[in-house]
Parts: structure tokens; sequence; C-alpha cells
């Protein structure tokens, strides 16, 4: 009987050691997948700037005045399998303390998109929220300084490949 009971003890310790070790190498390489190292260059030159992830022309586009462009975050949707880059332009002088918000989504196939850009002078930074499967981007009001008035704040949701305006 004592065999018995042995050989079941090993038995069961062989199936959790093959178990943990199964998990462990997807759960690996799903943590290797999301954070795999980006190569990310911006560049502002002769009045273009221009971003590039990993070698590829992200976009380009007129930017007279503008320094190069800052990546603020990145974010991978997991439920999604989508890269989300958020950027911002860098106006030079002080008539915006921030410039536009470029959005770029990368697929699971590499495939990089650009998405609408977000019209953004200044005030506080956005606040970026991730979720499994969309991203959030709020812009917070700001008040127009010498008047009553302010400029209300956005929301802007990233989910299916597609940046929408949602107030």
């Amino acid at each position: 009987m004592k065999a018995n009971k042995t050989h079941s003890i090993n038995g069961r310790i062989k199936t959790a050691t093959l178990l943990f070790t199964f998990l462990f190498l997807i759960l690996s390489n799903a943590y290797a997948f999301a954070n795999q190292s980006q190569q990310i260059i911006t560049k502002s030159e002769k009045g273009t700037c221009e971003i590039q992830i990993n070698g590829a022309m992200a976009t380009k586009y007129e930017c007279n005045g503008f320094n190069a462009p800052s990546l603020i975050t990145s974010s991978y949707l997991y439920e999604s399998n989508e890269y989300v880059y958020i950027f911002i332009d860098n106006p030079m002088g002080n008539a915006c303390d921030g410039g536009p918000i470029h959005v770029i989504s990368q697929n699971d196939d590499g495939l990089l998109k650009s998405q609408k850009t977000i019209d953004f002078c200044g005030g506080h930074y956005p606040t970026v929220i991730t979720e499994p499967k969309k991203l959030s981007i709020f812009i917070p009001s700001i008040k127009v300084e010498g008047t009553s008035k302010k400029i209300p704040g956005e929301k802007w949701v990233f989910e299916n490949n597609v940046l929408t305006k949602v107030r």
C-alpha cells in the first residue's frame, strides 16, 4: 500500500511540475511580446516632422516652428493585441505649452496606422487610462486667463483600431 501512495504522490508532483512549466512558458512568452523594446525616432527638419517606429514610417507631416515630437506614453492593449503610441508636438515660442497630439496604433502584424490628430495647445497634459482592449485620453478643461471662461475638457477613446472623440 505504501508503494502505491508514493507512486500517486510522485505522479501528482510530476503533473504539477509539468503544468507549472507549461503555464510559465505561455505566460512568459505573452509577457515578452508585450514588453518588446520599441525603437522610436522622432525628427523635425526643414518644417517637416516625422515619427518612425521600429524602422517604419508611422507619420510625416508639416510642422513649421516645431521641435521634434515627444512620446507621452505607449501601451499594449493585450485583449485586442495592439500597441498604441501617443506623441505630442513641441512648438517653439510661448503661445502654447504643448502642441497637437498624435495617436499611432500598431496591430499584431506590425502595421502602423496614424489616427486622428487631437488639437491641443497646453494647460495640464492629458491623462491616459489603459484598459485591456481600449485606451482613453482625457484632456482637462482650462480657464482662459483674464476671463471667467473655460475651455471644456475632452475625452477621446481608442478602441477597435479607431480613435473617437466622445465628449
